[in-house]
């Protein structure tokens, strides 16, 4: 029941933008809900694009999940 829960992101959609507003949406009601959330990608890369890609959604401050580069 409180195990992870898997989401999908068609193909044609920024990946990133996506992630960050499908989370802001989901969690916004409850800023520390967000920010106590992990989100792992590929690489430093991936980390970089996903951070911006909640500071263009949020819309003003915004504690961040923590990002996690998996790779190198």
């Amino acid at each position: 029941m409180g195990g992870p829960r898997l989401y999908t992101i068609p193909a044609h959609r920024a990946f990133a933008d996506a992630l960050a507003t499908g989370l802001i949406r989901r969690f916004g009601g409850d800023r520390m809900a967000l920010a106590r959330g992990i989100v792992l990608v590929p690489n430093n890369r991936g980390a970089l694009a996903v951070n911006e890609a909640f500071v263009r959604a949020s819309g003003g401050a915004l504690l961040l999940p923590r990002i996690v580069a998996v790779g190198g």
